[in-house]
């Protein structure tokens, strides 16, 4: 038992029950999850406020929308990257209090979203055409790919979300999300550390070559796949190239996973896996960038539960479909103001804050480009204005790289 924002007590009833008597009685209660205050309330019109959580209209489509950043949890998490110690995230290490709250009543186009996503996005990938000494001209143009890939994914996130409540397909725009943030979470590396780049591209590589091996040896006895295969193995080598992946790394796999014997005298040469978001926090050294990601590392956790087998990946999607049982125990408003604070809130505020954030990232990179600085502090007006996570995030570490007063 715990006590929920309401007031109220809640828990989660026993597996056994009848689920829709079950359901009923997480409405009735207010269920807590464990990334936030009550999803499910008696008046579907309540604005939960005392969670952190914060809400301010935009349209999406035709129709206009309140979106609310995701609120503060109320948990302890661990992470254990591999190879590495535990990095354990504790609210009380990391969480500092806000001192302004947002305008609730403020309102802008969803499609305004799209017009500063291309204004980051295009001013960066101009500012990666110069030289620097952080990065070799092949990595600036990798990294190019990385922000168009960004802008890519922000488009299909925005197409999911048109459908709004009405189908269940707008809750798979979350997996797409935690793509955006991981992405924010690879850079902060990257630019901090940018020796780790060449990993990022030889990680990417070991994965394709691993599939390719896996349909190579159960294809042995079909010659029309072995024909296909053969095709294929050119490009995969132009890959291994332009990744940079040594003969001796490309055959400690071929050792590793086909039992090849080695010559004598090989010395392995093992690629390790990229980092993942938790690994990622353990490895940073720049304080500020540290507590920032520290703090989005939650929200990580949050879309996670999008992706892996959870409650919220399969209830949320019965809920907004009419058609299943679920989805009829709800009103339209209720449906509604669901999709509104779980979905399309933290959905768009943790979308757009990556891009911007991942953009930012390159300041102290181009120091004298004043166009970068001014396209993100634009950028970041909508952002720090109209959600408190990006608020959380421009005082933990944007403001400073912008050189913005007070």
């Amino acid at each position: 038992m715990e006590r929920s924002v309401l007031g109220k007590e809640s828990s989660y009833p026993s597996c056994q029950t009848n689920p829709s008597r079950q359901l009923r009685r997480l409405c009735a209660r207010g269920l807590r999850t464990p990334s936030g205050p009550s999803i499910y309330t008696r008046n579907a019109n309540l604005r939960i406020d005392s969670g952190g959580g914060s809400m301010s209209h935009v349209r999406l489509a035709k129709s206009e929308t309140r979106l609310e950043s995701f609120p503060y949890i109320t948990m302890k998490i661990a992470y254990r990257g591999k190879g590495t110690r535990d990095m354990r995230v504790r609210i009380k290490d990391f969480s500092t209090p806000n001192q302004k709250d947002i305008d609730l009543d403020a309102t802008f186009d969803a499609p305004e979203v799209d017009a500063i996503v291309n204004r980051c996005v295009s001013q960066v990938t101009e500012s990666l055409k110069s030289p620097t000494g952080h990065f070799t001209d092949d990595d600036r143009g990798h990294m190019t790919q990385i922000f168009f890939s960004l802008r890519n994914t922000h488009l299909a996130i925005r197409k999911l979300l048109e459908q709004e409540d009405k189908s269940p397909i707008s809750v798979s725009a979350m997996p797409l999300v935690r793509i955006q943030l991981e992405t924010l979470f690879a850079i902060s590396l990257i630019v901090e550390q940018p020796d780790t780049f060449p990993l990022y591209l030889k990680d990417g590589w070991k994965r394709l070559y691993v599939r390719h091996l896996w349909f190579r040896e159960e294809s042995k006895g079909l010659p029309r796949i072995t024909h296909g295969l053969s095709h294929v193995e050119p490009s995969l080598e132009g890959m291994r190239i332009l990744a940079g992946v040594s003969d001796e790394e490309k055959l400690t796999i071929d050792v590793e996973e086909l039992g090849v014997v080695p010559p004598l005298g090989f010395r392995p040469k093992p690629i390790r896996w990229f980092p993942t978001p938790g690994d990622v926090l353990d490895r940073i050294n720049e304080p500020a960038r540290k507590r920032m990601l520290a703090r989005l590392l939650p929200e990580y956790d949050f879309l996670c539960s999008f992706v892996h087998v959870s409650p919220h990946s399969k209830v949320f999607p019965a809920i907004f479909d009419r058609r299943q049982p679920f989805g009829a125990m709800f009103t339209t408003g209720q449906r509604y103001e669901m999709f509104q604070k779980e979905i399309a809130g933290p959905a768009l505020w943790l979308d757009l804050l990556s891009i911007v954030q991942s953009c930012c990232e390159f300041v102290p990179i181009y120091p004298a480009d004043m166009d970068l600085v001014a396209t993100l502090t634009d950028a970041w007006k909508t952002v720090h204005d109209l959600s408190l996570i990006g608020r959380k995030v421009w005082e933990l570490r944007a403001k400073k790289l912008l050189g913005a007063l007070d």
